[in-house]
């Protein structure tokens, strides 16, 4: 748990740690011991992809969700300002660009002549700053970089100077609350109380989700979105 005011870190690791056991019946389809380590895309599937006990016998819970593996939901929760974080998010080193694809876009499930080609396509910007050391003039110049400069790009550690906004949220126990809310309906956003903020106050970058709603509200429209996740009050 984050010993300060998760809002003004600079950058934190996106690895986190739950205790969830998922089962179907008495088979284990998630290990469920302490510490287990869940990046981005586990987060996601766990939400979307399982059923908390509770939502067995709820009557909001979606009937077409009712035959996924049950786990216990994950947990958001309120900082001071109302911004959703997730508490459990572990605090670390920033990571380097090839930990942090394969997190956003499974880099490492690709071969390497589509990992170079998904670098030159999609991270021109960032390949070309990096490699060059200056603003991108001719974003062009990054798809003639040769696979052992990528190879090296890849392994550098990223410079949260050089990152964009959602960038830099993705590194950061705010970045649940946005990948979740982000992709609701802004109509629904608006009747819970949720609204995604981009830079709080003048010459901010920070990015989250912030909520100002009913929370037994919120909740269950989690729970009838089929979503196993829960969002608690203040974390002290």
């Amino acid at each position: 748990m984050p010993t300060t005011n998760p809002k003004n870190a600079s950058f934190v690791t996106v690895i986190k740690s739950h205790s969830n056991v998922a089962t179907t019946g008495t088979e284990s389809v998630a290990e469920g011991i302490s510490d287990i380590e869940i990046n981005r895309r586990d987060f996601l599937k766990i939400v979307f992809g399982t059923i908390s006990s509770a939502a067995l016998i709820s009557p909001v819970w979606p009937v077409e969700a009712q035959d996924r593996p049950v786990a216990e939901p994950l947990r958001l929760a309120l900082d001071v300002g109302g911004y959703i974080y997730d508490p459990e998010l572990d605090w670390g080193p920033i990571p380097t660009w090839r930990e942090w694809l394969n997190d956003q876009h499974d880099l490492n499930q690709m071969d390497k002549v589509d990992q170079y080609d998904f670098v030159r396509d999609e991270m021109q910007d960032e390949i070309y700053i990096a490699s060059k050391g200056e603003d991108v003039d001719d974003p062009e110049s990054a798809c003639k970089l040769s696979d052992f400069e990528i190879e090296l790009w890849l392994d550098e550690h990223m410079d949260v100077e050089d990152l964009s906004d959602w960038q830099v949220a993705s590194l950061s126990p705010y970045a649940p609350g946005v990948d979740i809310f982000g992709i609701m309906e802004k109509e629904t956003l608006a009747r819970l109380g949720v609204g995604i903020v981009e830079g709080d106050h003048p010459g901010s970058s920070f990015v989250g989700a912030q909520f100002t709603g009913d929370l037994e509200e919120l909740n269950e429209e989690l729970m009838r979105s089929g979503l196993n996740l829960v969002v608690t009050p203040e974390v002290a």
